[in-house]
C-alpha cells in the first residue's frame, strides 16, 4: 500500500495556516486531504489541487476511498422528486416520464433525455411522499442546530470539550453526547422516515413534538433531552429494545417521564449497521408506531395525549463507548393520512404492485402505459386509468427485472446533486463535464452535481470515520 503521509502533513500546514479548499481527498489507508478536486484522467486517475501555490498532484482511483465535493453541497440539485430505480440500485430523478413499448422515456436535469428498457428498472416513484411534504434533507446545515452553544464550548477546558455533529455529504454524524435540532412542526397525524447508520453499539433517542425548556438560565451545555424540553415525545432505541416516554413538566417545574405502554413483548436485534426507521404518529387517537425496515414493530398508546405542541425535532446519541459512531440521512417528514399500512407486501415475482396516495389502494396487475398525467393499469378485473398524482410507486414484478452481472471492481459510487446515484466506471473529465459508463450505456453529466464519489466497494464513510469531516 502507497503511503501519503507528505501530502497528509502538507495538507495539514495549509489547514492551520490557511483557509483550506472545501473538498476533501480520503484514501484507503485512512490518510486525508483538503484541496480541490480539478478531473478525472482517462488513465484512470484523479488530479488534484492543495493550494494556488503548489503544483497539481494525480492519484490513481485505486488508491482512494472516496471523493468529497465543497463538504458534500452540489453546486446544482434537481428540483424534482419523482424517481426511478434501476435495477443495479442506482437512482434518477426525473421531470418528465413516459413509458410504451417496453421502454421508460425520461427527461432528466442530470442527463438530460434518455431512453430506458424496462427490464432495468426495478420501480417508480412518481410522488414518493404521497401525503403533504414537510421536510426532506438534510441537504445543508441550515435550521439545524446543535444544544452546545459555541460561545459557551469555547470557555469549557480542553477536557470537557466534546465534537459537535459534523455535516458531511447530506447527512449528519456525531460521535458525541450533543443534541442536535431541526425546528419541523408535526401535525397532529405526522410520518417521520429516516436512515440511520452506525458502527459499534446503536443507542440513538428522538424527540418529536419537542417543546423546548423556556428556563431563565438555559443550560446550553446539557446533555440530557428532558433538560432541554418542557415537553414532547422521547423514542429510546437500542440494538435489542425500544421505549417511549413522554416530557411534561408539573407545577413546580419538575421534569417528568411517563413511559407509554405497548402492545409488543418483542423486537428484532439491530444488528446490520444499517436501518430504516418509520414513526407515525396519530395523537387524535393517542397513538404513535414504529417501523424498521418498511416492518411494523410496535405501538404505543397514550391516554392523555399533549395538548402543546412543540416544533421541534431532535436526535441524540448517546455514545456509551468511545467506538460508537452515527450517521443520519434521508430523513423525511409529512402528514399522515392515519392509515396502518406496511410496504413488505409491495413485493411479487410475476406481478407489478402499484401503491397509491392515499396509503390504503394497492393493487397488483401489469404496468401498461405512463404519461405525464396518467397510468394505464391493467390487473384481474379490469383496466383502470389512474391519475399520476394519486400514485406513490410502482414496484416491477421481480421476475421481470434483469438482474445485472456482478460488480466490476473498477465501478465507483457517484452521488450526484441531492437525489441521483449511479454506478459508474471509466470516469473521464472533459471541460466541466464527466463521462463514465453505466448500466444504461456511456452518459456524460455537468460536474456542477457532483457531490461525493465512493471508490471502494465497501462505501459507507462509518468505516473511515474523521472528526475532521
Amino acid at each position: 500500500m502507497k503511503s501519503y503521509s507528505f501530502f497528509f502533513f502538507a495538507c495539514l500546514v495549509s489547514f492551520v495556516f490557511g483557509e483550506p479548499y472545501p473538498d476533501t481527498l480520503h484514501f484507503r489507508q485512512g490518510d486525508f486531504i483538503h484541496g480541490q478536486f480539478h478531473e478525472f484522467h482517462p488513465s484512470q486517475q484523479l488530479k488534484w489541487q492543495r493550494s494556488d501555490e503548489t503544483p497539481s498532484l494525480t492519484f490513481p482511483l485505486t488508491d482512494l476511498h472516496s471523493l468529497l465535493i465543497n463538504k458534500g453541497t452540489p453546486l446544482k440539485q434537481s428540483p424534482h422528486r419523482s424517481t426511478i430505480t434501476l435495477s443495479n440500485g442506482d437512482q434518477l430523478s426525473y421531470s418528465h416520464i413516459l413509458f410504451e413499448k417496453n421502454q421508460v422515456q425520461l427527461e432528466s436535469d442530470l442527463l438530460g433525455s434518455l431512453v430506458v428498457p424496462l427490464d432495468l428498472v426495478s420501480s417508480i416513484h412518481p410522488h414518493p411522499d404521497g401525503e403533504k411534504l414537510l421536510y426532506h434533507g438534510p441537504y445543508h446545515a441550515e435550521k439545524w442546530r446543535s444544544l452546545y452553544d459555541p460561545e459557551a464550548y469555547a470557555l469549557l477546558s480542553d477536557d470537557e470539550k466534546e465534537p459537535f455533529w459534523h455535516f458531511r455529504g447530506n447527512a449528519w454524524y456525531s460521535n458525541s453526547k450533543a443534541l442536535l435540532q431541526c425546528p419541523v412542526q408535526l401535525p397532529l397525524k405526522a410520518r417521520v422516515r429516516l436512515l440511520m447508520e452506525w458502527r459499534g453499539s446503536i443507542s440513538t433517542s428522538l424527540v418529536l413534538y419537542g417543546k423546548p425548556y423556556q428556563n431563565e438560565k438555559p443550560s446550553n451545555l446539557s446533555k440530557k433531552i428532558e433538560d432541554a424540553y418542557d415537553t414532547g415525545y422521547v423514542m429510546q432505541i437500542q440494538h435489542s429494545y425500544v421505549t417511549l416516554q413522554k416530557i411534561y413538566r408539573n407545577a413546580k417545574g419538575v421534569v417528568r417521564l411517563k413511559r407509554m405502554i405497548t402492545n409488543s413483548p418483542s423486537y428484532p436485534r439491530l444488528t446490520d449497521q444499517k436501518g430504516k426507521l418509520e414513526v407515525r404518529s396519530d395523537l387524535t387517537k393517542g397513538k404513535i408506531l414504529l417501523f424498521l425496515g418498511d416492518q411494523f414493530v410496535a405501538q404505543w398508546s397514550d391516554p392523555s395525549p399533549l395538548k402543546e405542541l412543540g416544533n421541534e425535532f431532535c436526535i441524540k446519541h448517546n455514545n456509551y463507548s468511545k467506538t460508537a459512531k452515527l450517521k443520519i440521512s434521508n430523513l423525511t417528514i409529512t402528514h399522515w393520512n392515519g392509515i396502518i399500512d406496511s410496504a413488505m407486501s409491495l413485493t411479487h415475482p410475476k406481478k407489478d404492485i402499484i401503491l397509491l396516495a392515499n396509503g390504503l389502494d394497492r393493487m397488483s396487475g401489469t404496468l401498461k402505459s405512463i404519461t405525464d398525467t396518467h397510468v394505464v393499469w391493467d390487473n384481474d378485473y379490469t383496466t383502470l386509468n389512474i391519475p399520476l398524482t394519486e400514485v406513490v410507486e410502482i414496484k416491477r414484478a421481480s421476475r421481470k427485472v434483469l438482474t445485472p452481472s456482478s460488480l466490476s471492481k473498477k465501478s465507483y459510487h457517484f452521488m450526484l446533486g441531492t437525489r441521483d446515484r449511479l454506478t459508474l466506471s471509466n470516469p473521464i473529465s472533459q471541460k466541466e463535464t464527466i463521462s463514465a459508463d453505466s448500466l444504461l450505456g456511456p452518459i456524460s453529466f455537468s460536474q456542477d452535481y457532483l457531490s461525493e464519489v465512493f471508490f471502494s466497494q465497501e462505501n459507507n464513510p462509518l468505516s473511515h470515520w474523521n472528526d475532521q469531516f
